[in-house]
């Protein structure tokens, strides 16, 4: 289960969401892909939790805007294909240009 609150502690003390588990999933992966309904006992249909836990829709896109990449893969190729060196400049791209820093920026392996 995840807290809101514990999420926005942890971002706050500079954890970083581009870190992925064993498996490559990062932070903002894992929440989109949560189930978030919860299966009734004896029973195949799914209904939606509203108890506070992660499958709450509204804590659930609350969690996916606090851990989202800060540019979309689109707005990547957006600014590829209208210059390729725009994805180089500090404001896009951020004060380090070596290729561990962008794809710690961009995050393309959660696309």
């Amino acid at each position: 289960l995840l807290n809101v609150d514990v999420v926005k502690a942890l971002l706050d003390s500079k954890a970083v969401p581009h870190e992925v588990d064993q498996a490559g999933f990062s932070p903002w992966m894992v929440v989109g892909e949560e189930v978030a309904h919860e299966r009734l006992p004896n029973c195949h249909r799914r209904t939606v939790s509203k108890d506070g836990r992660m499958g709450d829709p509204m804590l659930r896109r609350e969690l996916l805007d606090l851990l989202k990449p800060t540019f979309s893969a689109e707005e990547i190729l957006d600014k590829l294909e209208e210059n390729w060196s725009l994805v180089l400049e500090k404001d896009f791209a951020g004060p380090q240009i070596e290729p561990e820093a962008l794809m710690a920026r961009f995050r393309l392996h959660e696309s």
